[in-house]
């Protein structure tokens, strides 16, 4: 791979992870490649959060279904 053309595959994900382009140029291979591999890991943080809320979403949604006056309402705080 030559030097254009790592710099054009790195481009559009450089953008994509929100970085300017005066950023891009300024600044190193290493830090690029860095820059875009933090977008990732947030991005998959945001992602497992989001599928564990609505999993809890899903339990309260069936335990309400399915509920009995035997047992009290679940709070928040029973799920975390």
């Amino acid at each position: 791979m030559t030097w254009g053309d790592w710099i054009e595959s790195a481009y559009e994900p450089a953008m994509d992870a929100g970085m300017t382009e005066a950023v891009f140029w300024d600044s190193s291979p290493r830090e690029i490649v860095d820059y875009i591999a933090s977008y990732k890991r947030r991005q998959e943080k945001r992602k497992k959060e989001e599928i564990s809320n609505l999993f809890v979403l899903a339990r309260i949604i069936v335990s309400d279904l399915f509920a009995d006056d035997s047992h009290p309402e679940p709070m928040p705080w029973d799920y975390y």
